[in-house]
């Protein structure tokens, strides 16, 4: 596929080589270079996240992203700004090492330790079974009990897809927030946001598995056994997430949602 956005890498050179910074461009525009935008592109703003698929590593790897597009106008924003600055344009505010600060430093570093705070979560991924599409191109939930819990997306076997991208949250009630996820509310940003992103990558040729974790144990320092995790408890469950994401950040070859 990089082969058939050469044409747009070729433009987005030559904007670059007059000092452009930002650049607005048409998908009519990008149809004339390319010989055509799937029709994703029209539909699904995740087709032009600054990720790891052939077309957007295409612009990536001349030092172009996507700053912002429009659905509606059927438009896209290129920039080659940092991603920070893309977030906001203003400058950053300059840090100030003072005398204090440095003194601060100093003290911290020669304070007294005091305890250790070691703790090591465990629990296992049940495989739940794949997230579908129905015959009205709807998402479909392997079906979950509505419990608190963890749950692991993992979007994988995409024709244009390098790595496999997992998404990893938790819920007070599983059930529901599969069904949030089928049918988002106007105004739950993140459910809309992973509704797309889940259609797009199924609508296109990918699979999506779906794993949870209902239960968990937790072995606090200096404790032989593990004890229950009450997933019941917010806090407990963010503990749970956050074990999850840095294991699967330090030992699976993948992209983070």
């Amino acid at each position: 596929m990089t082969g058939k956005y050469d044409p747009l890498m070729t433009f987005l050179r030559a904007q670059g080589a007059e000092g452009a910074l930002d650049i607005e461009v048409t998908f009519g525009q990008i149809d004339r270079l390319v010989g055509g935008l799937p029709a994703s592109a029209r539909r699904h703003r995740p087709w032009w996240a600054n990720n790891t698929q052939a077309h957007a590593l295409a612009w990536q790897a001349i030092g172009w992203r996507v700053g912002a597009v429009d659905l509606a106008g059927q438009r896209v924003r290129f920039s080659r700004r940092t991603l920070g600055e893309l977030r906001d344009d203003r400058p950053a505010p300059r840090r100030e090492t003072t005398a204090a600060t440095r003194q601060a430093r100093q003290t911290l570093t020669d304070a007294r330790p005091l305890e250790t705070v070691q703790v090591r979560v465990t629990f296992t991924w049940l495989d739940a079974g794949a997230v579908a599409l129905d015959d009205a191109g709807r998402l479909t939930f392997p079906p979950v009990p509505g419990v608190p819990g963890l749950y692991r997306m993992t979007l994988h076997d995409h024709p244009d897809q390098r790595r496999q991208r997992i998404y990893i949250g938790q819920s007070d009630n599983l059930h529901r927030r599969h069904v949030h996820y089928r049918h988002p509310g106007p105004s739950q940003r993140t459910n809309i946001r992973v509704n797309a992103r889940l259609r797009e990558h199924l609508d296109t040729g990918g699979l999506v598995s779906l794993a949870v974790a209902m239960s968990a144990k937790v072995t606090p320092e200096g404790n032989a056994a593990a004890e229950p995790l009450d997933l019941a408890v917010k806090s407990a469950r963010l503990l749970a997430e956050n074990a999850a994401l840095v294991n699967t950040r330090l030992t699976v070859d993948a992209d983070l949602d």
